[in-house]
């Protein structure tokens, strides 16, 4: 019995551990393995500008992991990435389309709209 509470606790802490490995830059975990799983493409300003989603999902892991956004400016993203295709919330909260895997996703970056420089507050992937 003790063995097998061994076991259990070992295998909880490495799967705690490969979990928190798979976080890219602002990408929570989930989102970080299939960005990962999606390609590893050098991140390139005028290739994202061009808005291809099949390969802005390639370059993907390189962005998230070499620019962080939470806490950027909503304008200091749009200057980098470009401008949003669509916004999540009205005309504020910047989305691009990117694909992974052949699955389409909505890259968000919320903006905090109550704090000066409304700063984006996280980066995720929604499915479309």
């Amino acid at each position: 019995m003790k063995l097998f509470f061994v076991v259990c606790v070992a295998f909880l802490v490495v799967g705690l551990g490969v979990t928190c490995l798979a976080r890219v830059g602002d990408l929570g975990p989930a989102d970080g393995r299939r960005a990962v799983a999606g390609g590893r493409d050098s991140f390139s300003i005028p290739v994202w500008r061009a808005g291809d989603p099949d390969i802005r999902g390639r370059m993907l892991a390189d962005l998230a992991r070499n620019h962080r956004f939470v806490g950027l400016s909503r304008d200091s993203t749009v200057a980098l990435l470009g401008p949003s295709e669509w916004y999540v919330v009205q005309d504020g909260d910047p989305c691009y389309r990117v694909e992974l895997r052949g699955r389409a996703y909505d890259l968000q970056l919320p903006v905090k709209y109550w704090e000066p420089g409304a700063p984006v507050h996280s980066m995720r992937l929604v499915a479309r």
